[in-house]
């Protein structure tokens, strides 16, 4: 359309707004060349040009002068639109009237094509209509409009700036530029688009460039529903063009133009395109063609130019003419672009080619600007910085291009994380980080974007314009999601039955036991009796109040049970079950059936007598001193004459009648001691026991052992006796060894049950075990020591059995204590080997290593002996007879001292700057954790690595220490030339090898930190700290250590034992805390106890042995501690540190025995790490607070004065 005139009269003679109108002059209007509006009065002028102003002028080119005009012109001109409009419309009638008959003789394509003309000129003829009728109406009032519908100062400068660099304006009035632009039917910009390709000789490419930018349609059709917009987005992939959205359409135009007329409807719909789009792009292509035929007589040739200058071209036509709209990228897609000539902040539109192909160019210049939500650019074209610069020194105002990319966002702050802690702090679907950037954007006032990189574990704060983000506020952040990973711990079985509960070790930082679970003992319960919709805020909200919770969960799946909640301690657990164990509206229970064993520790057995002799007692034995007694006739027993006579029923039986009641056999016996005895039958009375009667025993014994000890506990069964039974019999059992044995004795003469006297005697029963190949090595010891004990007199009795585990078990019994303790201690001292404590001397950590524990496997087929290393006390027994084990002992003896230093020891770095990245890595992956092929290579007595400090110890004498190093610098020269060719600093810096990580797949970041790990050095250092039992495991840059995410990734991806760990973490938690736990006796046994002041019953879950928790051995049924203990002799350690009190002394904090061969009085406990004085046993922290201790207390380090 030519006629933009509608918009100009909607603003200057609107229906709310008065303003007189003197004359029109210039005609024609819809041919306008200028025209010029006479107005009554200059204020209300002045008004009017204003209003022109923001409308950019359009196709209207206005100045003004104020004048005065008489209103009666008006009139006339009036008159003469009347007759013009009159003409248009007689002609739109009469083309709208002839389509029906084309209609009738054209082809199918044609049809086409005339009905879309029709639908044109129908549109025309309404907007005409339209606009005839508001001129006609407001030419017949004066309308003025109001000072609130006036537009900005601002705008209208804008519009005339916009004419003036365009060059159709200058002084106020029209040029030859803007009287040429006005015969184009496009907004100005588009027009002078037109004119600069026609000067350049692309006149056809930049009217069809231009009339494509101007087209209010799209041009891509995306259909209604989801499936037609999947596919109209890949359809719009195949045409997008790198260089823009106007060179992308200008692309389309070309393809379709090549399409044969009858099938670009369907090659339209087969690509997804809007074909009344393109065709109306056509017409206007045709129109402007033809206004430069009509106006300047030029033919346009329409054909493209296939010269390579024209994208160039175009780029600076399209840039010339709207340089107001350039853009720049302020540095993050979701900040979009930033409009220095407007100061405003805007983003790619969605439909653009642009996003589509994730194009974020530096510069832009865009056509439109669509307000939405936010404010969006549309036709967008990437332009290069080169050619905006040319394009500014051609324009007279100019914005400075430098200013603007300083606008451009950076990042302030680039954080890292584990994958875990990631998580945490992204949160789901990146909710987290929308809140922050909100809170962010409150703090800063400007916009802040924080990008995320799950792969690389980045997140990004960025922000513009110089803004500081609040550290304090994002630190917290930090830490909260932080704190999630350093709180997790996870439970796991010492030893490897796969029995429900048993001793479990918490495990935390660093992989550090926090604290060791006894059977019954439990962090997690079960809640059971919950409504399922309940929320996990409210269960926690209910169960915070017993202790802290350290993760809570809901079980779907289960029926009966709403989920489990893990508190941080196993007394708010316990509490937790005490308080709500009835609670119907959630209860805990704990998370596992806790097995209650027998914990009776003491019993005996009471006897009293049911049936009573008749005084008649017949004995058998020889009939020729039978006859001999017979002669007698009374013989004195217990005091009572007693009648005697011949059975008359079987020969050689007496018969002896008036017998006391209380006759027993060994009264018998007594009373004949020179006669052989066959048997003795003492006639007694037939009685009948009724069950109710048991009861009232049950209670008689009860009173009567209450009476002694009211606090006593025990349990009392009393049997039911069989008819030829001649005794009551029950029995007691005592949870306490002491109290039961005082008890008993107390009671052995003074219990009486129905007036009847009754016997208590003790069960005394106890029992020691030893592994199936040791007792077959030591039976004969074993079976002659039992012999030699029978013929001490010692009464006793041993049964052997086998059980489950494997394990021979030797059950001892005896008829008074003090034999059953000392065959318990004989055979003790029989199966307990020869112990060798490598603790004391640092060299027998050789007997540990690979290539000790083979000589001690060779050792043991030479000796004919049995050794069992324990790991976790550093001690080794060796099991055999006296002169075996001497000999398997001198010869560790002569093994340790081969294999002791015989030179100083050195350490080598193995970082700084001399050192290449990697060289760590290189030496373990080559030689393995224990580097024992470097050694046997080097020829080195021994060499240990360090891995915080990055250092080699190795110890030899010179010569091989000097070939160790020659190693170590080989493999540092290998590496550096391996460096220098393949270089990957791409990718981010292990902090153990110091080498950039492989790949993304070998790389990763621990959680806490963040900090980068190989997959390999990552693995290493956690195998080293388990070989060496250095726990906690710390980060080689920061020093921080790991948390527990982080060993489950190892366990799950790298494949480390987690089993491992926990024996290491076992070991260093008991090093700690010897005064609360013990090892099992068993050697090598995982499993640990806690140790109590009272001798309570330990069931090993792993070697089923039962262990006094007080004195640490197989339990003493039927032994109290006390008596168990006044019969040991001084142990060996403390017999030996009594002996050696001046070279060997307990650690002042952990107790762990040192002895002290040579050096200075600074001394290092191997188990604690603590350092010390070793005159007065002072503890410090640091090596150097121990020697200024030593200068300042004790004269200096040595035991003598120091000397300059």
């Amino acid at each position: 359309m030519s006629v933009s005139l509608v918009t100009l009269l909607d603003t200057i003679l609107g229906p709310h707004s008065e303003r007189t109108i003197l004359s029109i002059e210039d005609e024609p209007i819809l041919d306008l060349e200028s025209t010029t509006l006479n107005f009554s009065d200059i204020q209300k002028a002045e008004q009017a040009f204003k209003q022109l102003r923001e409308l950019n002028c359009q196709n209207l080119l206005c100045t003004w002068n104020p004048v005065d005009r008489r209103i009666e012109s008006l009139k006339k001109y009036f008159n003469d639109f009347e007759l013009h409009s009159s003409d248009i419309l007689k002609t739109h009638h009469e083309k709208i009237y002839n389509i029906p008959k084309q209609l009738e003789t054209c082809t199918f394509d044609e049809k086409e094509a005339l009905k879309m003309r029709e639908e044109e000129l129908v549109r025309q003829l309404k907007e005409f209509t339209s606009f005839s009728k508001t001129v006609r109406k407001s030419l017949r009032r004066s309308i003025l409009l109001e000072d609130d519908q006036s537009p900005t100062d601002a705008a209208i400068r804008t519009a005339i700036e916009t004419l003036e660099e365009l060059g159709s304006i200058k002084d106020d009035r029209i040029t030859d530029v803007g009287k040429w632009l006005v015969k184009i039917p496009l907004e100005p910009r588009f027009g002078c688009m037109i004119k600069k390709g026609y000067q350049m000789g692309f006149a056809y490419d930049t009217i069809v460039f231009t009339a494509l930018c101007s087209s209010s349609g799209s041009i891509f059709y995306r259909g209604s529903n989801e499936q037609q917009k999947k596919r109209s987005d890949l359809k719009k992939l195949t045409f997008c063009d790198s260089k823009g959205d106007a060179f992308t359409y200008l692309k389309i135009y070309k393809e379709w133009q090549q399409v044969p007329e009858n099938k670009k409807n369907k090659w339209c719909f087969d690509n997804a395109l809007n074909s009344k789009s393109l065709r109306r792009a056509r017409e206007l292509v045709n129109e402007i063609c033809s206004i430069f035929k009509h106006n300047w007589s030029i033919d346009v040739e329409k054909s493209f130019s296939s010269e390579v200058e024209l994208e160039e071209a175009l780029h600076k036509i399209i840039l010339f003419a709207f340089y107001a709209n350039i853009a720049h990228s302020l540095g993050h897609i979701r900040i979009g672009y930033y409009i220095p000539n407007l100061r405003q902040r805007v983003f790619i539109h969605p439909s653009s080619v642009l996003n589509a192909l994730n194009d974020s160019s530096q510069w832009v210049v865009f056509i439109n600007i669509l307000k939405t939500s936010r404010d969006y650019i549309t036709v967008v074209t990437p332009v290069e910085e080169s050619w905006i610069r040319w394009v500014t020194l051609l324009k007279t105002k100019q914005f400075d291009i430098d200013e603007a990319k300083r606008k451009s966002v950076c990042s302030v702050r680039n954080q890292f994380f584990g994958s875990t802690t990631y998580s945490f702090f992204v949160g789901p679907a990146y909710t987290n980080l929308r809140a922050y950037e909100d809170l962010l954007y409150e703090s800063v006032q400007v916009p802040v974007v924080i990008e995320a990189d799950r792969k690389i574990g980045e997140v990004k704060f960025i922000c513009g314009f110089n803004a500081a983000l609040p550290g304090d506020l994002v630190d917290d952040w930090i830490a909260e999601a932080r704190s999630h990973v350093i709180q997790r711990t996870a439970e796991y079985k010492v030893g490897s039955s796969n029995q429900g509960g048993g001793v479990r070790i918490v495990l935390g930082l660093g992989g550090e036991g926090q604290f060791i679970l006894m059977p019954d003992e439990f962090r997690t319960v079960h809640i059971k009796s919950w409504d399922k919709e309940t929320s996990k805020e409210t269960v926690v909200d209910k169960f915070k109040r017993f202790g802290q919770i350290v993760d809570c969960w809901e079980d779907k799946r289960s029926y009966y049970n709403w989920g489990r909640v893990m508190f941080s301690t196993p007394e708010a657990a316990a509490e937790a079950v005490r308080i709500t164990q009835d609670d119907p509206k959630g209860s805990a229970a704990p998370e596992f059936k806790i097995k209650k064993h027998a914990s009776f520790q003491y019993q005996a057995t009471i006897e009293w007598l049911r049936r009573k002799p008749t005084g008649i007692v017949f004995v058998e034995m020889d009939y020729s001193e039978a006859m001999s007694l017979q002669s007698l006739r009374e013989v004195q027993i217990l005091g009572q004459s007693c009648g005697i006579s011949l059975d008359k029923k079987k020969p050689g039986s007496l018969r002896l009648h008036g017998v006391p009641t209380i006759i027993t056999e060994h009264d018998i016996h007594n009373c004949f001691p020179h006669y052989s005895i066959n048997k003795i039958n003492i006639l007694r009375e037939k009685t009948y026991t009724n069950s109710n009667e048991l009861p009232n025993f049950q209670q008689q014994i009860r009173d009567q052992f209450q009476e002694f000890d009211e606090d006593m506990k025990f349990v009392v069964d009393v049997m039911k006796p069989h008819d030829n039974n001649i005794n009551f019999k029950a029995f007691i059992k005592f949870d306490d060894v002491s109290q039961g044995t005082m008890a008993c004795d107390a009671l052995q003469e003074r219990l009486t049950i129905n007036g009847q006297k009754a016997k208590v005697v003790p069960t005394l029963t106890t029992s020691l075990s030893a592994s199936e190949h040791v007792y077959q090595l030591l039976e004969n010891k074993i079976q002659d020591f039992l012999a030699e004990s029978k013929e001490n007199g010692t009464e006793f009795n041993v049964n052997i059995k086998q059980s489950k585990t494997e394990r021979r078990v030797l059950y001892i019994s005896a008829l008074n204590s003090n034999d059953l303790v000392q065959i318990r201690i004989g055979l003790s001292a029989v199966m307990r080997g020869q112990v060798i404590e490598c603790w004391r001397n640092e060299n027998n950590r050789y007997l540990f290593m690979k290539s000790g524990r083979k000589f001690i496997h060779n050792l043991e087929k030479r000796t004919n002996t049995i050794f069992q290393l324990d790991n976790r006390q550093l001690t080794l027994r060796v099991f055999g007879i006296e002169n075996n084990i001497r000999m398997a002992q001198n010869a560790i003896d002569q093994y340790v001292r081969n294999m002791v230093e015989v030179g100083r020891s050195r350490e080598i770095k193995l970082d700084g700057e001399s050192k290449p990245k990697g060289l760590i890595k290189t030496l373990v992956t080559r030689y393995g954790l224990e580097l024992e092929d470097f050694v046997q290579e080097s020829g080195l007595q021994s060499a240990s690595l360090n891995h915080r400090n990055k250092s080699l110890k190795i110890c030899g004498d010179s010569a091989t220490m000097e070939k160790a190093a020659g190693f170590i610098e080989s493999l540092a020269a290998e590496l550096r030339s391996k460096t220098t060719k393949s270089e990957r600093e791409e990718f981010p810096e292990c902090c153990a090898c110091l080498c950039p990580v492989e790949s993304m797949d070998h790389m990763y970041r621990l959680d806490a930190c963040g900090h980068v790990y190989c997959l390999e050095c990552i693995k290493q250092q956690i195998n080293v700290a388990v070989y060496r039992k250095e726990l906690p495991v710390l980060c080689a840059d920061c020093q921080d250590p790991l948390v527990w995410s982080d060993f489950d990734f190892c366990f799950k991806r790298l494949q480390i034992n987690p089993l491992d760990l926990v024996n290491t973490a076992v070991f260093v938690y008991m090093t700690k805390n010897k005064d609360g736990y013990q090892h099992c006796p068993t050697p090598d046994c995982p499993v640990v106890y806690r140790i109590t002041e009272k001798g309570d019953i330990f069931i090993c879950n792993e070697c089923e042995m039962r262990i006094c928790t007080s004195c640490h051995v197989e339990y003493h049924d039927g032994l109290t501690c006390a008596m168990l203990k006044s019969s040991l002799a001084e142990s060996e350690l403390e017999k030996y540190l009594t002996k050696n009190a001046s070279n060997v002394k307990k650690c002042p904090k952990c107790s762990t025995p040192i002895e002290k061969i040579e050096g200075c009085n600074h001394m290092i406990c191997n188990a604690c790490k603590i350092h010390f004085c070793w005159l007065c046993c002072e503890a410090f922290t640091t090596e150097q607070s121990t020697y200024d201790h030593l200068t300042a207390q004790h004269g200096g380090i040595f035991d003598y004065p120091d000397v300059l």
